[in-house]
């Protein structure tokens, strides 16, 4: 994935992160990954963090957490 794409899916999920209420959840049907909003930060499975983490610039990392 190009430095692009990873932007986009940054803005996206920042977006998502601003729409989700606190304790919400967002699914990633493709990967099949649940995630919790808390914090404005994403809250997955040990794969799910790793899976939104190769999607996305480091920058973008610190709102991906490990449940």
């Amino acid at each position: 994935m190009n430095k692009e794409q990873k932007q986009a899916n940054a803005k996206y999920f920042k977006m998502m992160l601003s729409i989700t209420n606190e304790g919400g959840i967002y699914t990633y049907p493709h990967e099949q990954e649940v995630y919790t909003v808390k914090g404005r930060k994403f809250y997955g499975t040990r794969r799910g963090v790793r899976v939104m983490k190769g999607i996305t610039p480091k920058a973008f990392h610190k709102f991906i957490c490990k449940q």
